[in-house]
């Protein structure tokens, strides 16, 4: 619980910035993302955890896709089957980094509350 709690005090101070493009799930070069627990802890009374770290699992492989289908596009119908690179990946995990935290604060700062976080 204490983990929780300081993962959301620590968000709650970044969203007083009033800056969303300072919370991240991926590193700035793109070699590492979170997900799940790692990402966005929250408390189990709420039952969204699970449901969370499933959405963020589709929301980063819809990242990746979107990628791989832009490449796609680029190319002659013969070299249609594009292979994924370190560079699409690492693009792929900062697209889904930057976007993720915007719909999932919300659900971790409302499991920290209802479970006795103040603001």
């Amino acid at each position: 619980n204490n983990n929780n709690n300081n993962n959301n005090n620590n968000t709650q101070n970044n969203d007083d910035d009033d800056d969303d493009n300072t919370i991240s799930y991926s590193s700035q070069n793109g070699f590492v993302t979170l997900v799940g627990d790692a990402a966005h802890a929250m408390t189990p009374s709420m039952g969204e955890g699970c449901n969370t770290a499933l959405e963020s699992a589709v929301k980063l492989v819809d990242a990746f896709t979107s990628l791989m289908e832009q490449k796609r596009r680029g190319k002659t119908a013969a070299a249609a089957t594009a292979t994924a690179t370190a560079a699409i990946m690492s693009q792929a995990f900062r697209l889904y980094g930057a976007s993720r935290p915007k719909e999932t604060i919300p659900i971790q700062i409302a499991s920290a509350l209802q479970n006795g976080w103040k603001q």
